[in-house]
């Protein structure tokens, strides 16, 4: 994805949820730590009132004394608040991306479907795949290039340019040239004068060709079309072939998984009071909430077996009850100690207001993630929520964040938080909890999905 390998995109994915959330990696340990002592010493005292429970620990062990009772927001509040989310959700450039990417399938199954296995189609669908891919990420980046593939069949004629769009004027130029093997397509470049053009190759080939070049005395190819930071996608021989077929069967090769994570990450950074940006901190956040939980299974054996009497004894409800205050606990005790700058000043039962919607959007946020659900779909289903917690905030602290950047960070929360449930709720203790509990709070099912085919290497 993205050329990134699948531990290189993790880590790339924890790093930008810890900016988002904690600030640095310091913040997020001393979180962790926080959030280990409120689970371990909740699931010790088994309290049967959790709420109480945390409050008189808030104020016996921290000094703070506060209620942590969920501030619901009024219906005007949430009006508020969909006049700060909605700008921050539905932010121009991704519904942008979004139509582009339905016009580029549409464009490429209406061209090429009913060609059926027609003589060097495989090269033609190549060459689109890198314009296309060059041209999502141009958006994405806000940056005014355009990749066009000329489609001329005249000797020496050009491939793919990249322009300016604002001033028309050509950047770069490619010959792309993709062979049954390394060796075809190094010749198939030596047969034309393509000076001035740079020529791109399939990914898996790109080694051995630049070696026969180098040994010719020939400048080396590239397997993607690149300027100023913006990138296609590279593509092997293999994947231009399985492109076909999936075009023949008229399904889309374009989505989001063609956003480059380079190019989001810096959409992130440059513009980051826009949460649909960040799918890739959506991400992290649920990992990271993974990991502190595996991680608390992993050092105490005595947390397990807890849990399960929590739930034989109180059921379900009791301990996700339990579970919400001291998670709620925990993050106001971090909160307070600085360790997360996004909530300072905020009152304890806001808080607890973005633990509660934590708790609902976490199953959407999940699908998201997954790729199960669009931007689109992911702001209608969980957009209320977010809206609602998002206008409780305005206002409701001096010094608080403004509602444009709490709305940024609500989701990414809530996915930390989901992913603390999820490691609880869908691992081990799956046996003992119903199928229709797992998917609800975590938002995925237990049925196997077949993954599709790897188009692209990574």
């Amino acid at each position: 994805m993205g050329g990134f390998r699948k531990e290189e995109l993790n880590k790339l994915a924890e790093e930008l949820a810890k900016r988002e959330i904690f600030g640095s990696e310091e913040n997020y340990q001393k979180t962790a730590q926080i959030l280990e002592k409120f689970l371990t010493d909740y699931v010790k005292e088994k309290p049967k009132d959790p709420k109480k429970w945390v409050e008189e620990k808030l104020k016996k062990e921290y000094g703070i004394e506060e209620k942590i009772t969920s501030e619901v927001s009024e219906e005007k509040e949430t009006n508020k608040g969909f006049e700060y989310a909605g700008e921050i959700l539905q932010s121009q450039w991704v519904s942008q991306t979004d139509k582009l990417i339905k016009n580029l399938n549409e464009e490429l199954i209406e061209k090429f479907a009913s060609r059926g296995d027609s003589f060097g189609l495989h090269g033609e669908i190549a060459e689109h795949w890198h314009a296309k891919t060059f041209n999502i990420n141009a958006k994405v980046q806000n940056k005014p290039y355009v990749a066009e593939v000329l489609e001329r069949n005249t000797k020496n004629s050009v491939d793919i340019v990249v322009k300016n769009q604002e001033s028309g004027e050509i950047l770069r130029r490619y010959q792309s040239k993709y062979g049954k093997t390394a060796t075809d397509t190094a010749k198939y470049l030596e047969s034309g004068d393509y000076r001035g053009q740079r020529p791109l190759v399939p990914s898996d080939q790109l080694e051995e060709v630049n070696k026969i070049r180098t040994s010719q005395g020939k400048s080396p190819a590239t397997d993607r079309i690149e300027y100023d930071g913006v990138e296609s996608q590279p593509l092997s021989r293999e994947g231009a072939e399985k492109l076909k077929e999936e075009i023949k069967r008229r399904n889309e090769i374009f989505s989001w998984e063609n956003v480059t994570y380079k190019s989001a990450f810096q959409r992130v950074f440059k513009d980051s009071a826009k949460v649909a940006t960040f799918t890739l901190a959506l991400r992290g956040a649920f990992r990271l909430g993974k990991a502190l939980i595996d991680k608390l299974l992993g050092k105490d054996v005595s947390f397990k077996e807890e849990l399960k009497k929590i739930l034989k004894e109180d059921g379900k409800e009791a301990l996700k009850a339990g579970l919400k205050s001291s998670i709620t606990g925990g993050l106001i005790v971090a909160t307070r100690k600085g360790f997360i700058k996004i909530l300072k000043n905020t009152p304890a039962g806001k808080i607890a207001a973005v633990v509660e919607a934590g708790f609902r959007i976490a199953g959407t946020a999940k699908k998201l993630i997954k790729g199960e659900l669009s931007f689109g779909e992911f702001i209608k289903e969980s957009g209320k929520e977010i809206a609602g917690v998002v206008g409780g905030f305005v206002g409701a602290a001096k010094g608080f964040a403004t509602g444009a950047t709490i709305g940024s960070v609500i989701p990414v929360i809530g996915t930390f938080v989901g992913g603390m449930l999820g490691a609880i709720f869908g691992g081990w203790l799956g046996e003992m909890v119903a199928k229709k509990t797992y998917e609800v709070v975590t938002g995925e099912t237990r049925k196997e999905k077949v993954e599709k085919t790897q188009i692209v290497q990574a």
